[in-house]
């Protein structure tokens, strides 16, 4: 798996990284960062980049570099926005809560999937906090309603999916409308007032 990553990131060559998500989940795309914790992708959608996603080490079950990456390679040369690709300041981080608190720090709104009690919830908008095992987000629903905060666990982070098209244009929305609700007093704990995806907006997940 890490000779498959590495290879990756020094060529910015495609790899298919498969998980152990409880539905069914995989990513395509460019490694731009790994360490013995997690990795760093420029996800790659219809052969153009869409975002970046963190993913735990853990949730890994297997990378490919196979003869579809090898195709899907030749077309992406000579795509500008994929020879131009440069990783963000974070790619360089190894472990999840330093990069949860770079992205509190600049003010970057992540989509953060959690499994909690193997059941996927999706949860997106401004992290308020970041503590030593958790850190709170300030939650926004698919009906562009701003919910609450959330504490979440660092070790049942599924992924971050960071600046995609779908979170940074509702992520936009959400900054143009205002309406942001004071962010003072704990947050409750996920899955106290909701069930797991009943209202967080949540980009499809690709299978296969």
């Amino acid at each position: 798996m890490n000779t498959a990553l590495e290879v990756s990131k020094r060529s910015k060559g495609m790899v298919k990284i498969t998980t152990s998500h409880p539905e069914g989940s995989d990513f395509d795309g460019i490694v731009l960062g790994s360490s013995k914790d997690l990795v760093i992708i420029q996800q790659i959608t219809s052969f153009e980049p869409d975002g970046i996603v963190v993913i735990p080490k853990a949730w890994i079950e297997d990378v490919r570099n196979g003869p579809f990456e090898k195709c899907a390679n030749e077309i992406l040369t000579g795509i500008t926005a994929v020879d131009r690709l440069t990783p963000p300041p974070y790619a360089n981080l190894p472990h999840l809560d330093q990069i949860i608190d770079h992205l509190h720090d600049k003010d970057i709104w992540p989509a953060v999937e959690v499994i909690y009690k193997g059941r996927p919830s999706v949860y997106v908008g401004p992290i308020t906090s970041v503590a030593v095992h958790s850190f709170e987000l300030l939650c926004y629903n698919a009906a562009g309603k701003w919910e609450k905060k959330y504490e979440l666990d660092f070790e049942e982070v599924f992924k971050l999916e960071i600046e995609s098209k779908y979170v940074t244009r509702f992520n936009e929305y959400m900054r143009a409308k205002g309406g942001r609700p004071g962010t003072s007093g704990p947050g409750p704990r996920k899955g106290s007032t909701r069930a797991p995806n009943s209202s967080a907006p949540s980009s499809p997940r690709r299978r296969g």
